[in-house]
């Protein structure tokens, strides 16, 4: 059963996201690196960040959490998803 609750986070580390991310979030872990706009009221908002590091984080438990549904590298798997940052995070 796919189940990423028990996905230990140092079980996958040989595997990385692209390079940009990588190599971005060792020289620029605290900054700032996606957004988005709150709406509120029908209005856009200010935007919350995410930093470099954070969505590097995410990376490597989406990939993890892949993995433990049989999906390994080479294999295929479909994502479907709007223009957001999870899109992109999930694109890794």
């Amino acid at each position: 059963s796919c189940n990423a609750a028990t996905i230990s986070y140092n079980t996958f580390e040989p595997f990385k996201p692209l390079p940009f991310i990588f190599l971005s979030v060792e020289k620029y872990p605290g900054n700032p690196m996606m957004g988005r706009r709150e709406i509120m009221d029908g209005k856009a908002g200010k935007y919350t960040w995410v930093t470099y590091k954070e969505v590097y984080d995410t990376v490597i438990k989406v990939g993890a959490s892949i993995r433990s549904c049989g999906i390994n590298k080479g294999g295929r798997c479909g994502i479907y998803g709007g223009n957001s940052p999870e899109w992109v995070v999930s694109m890794q």
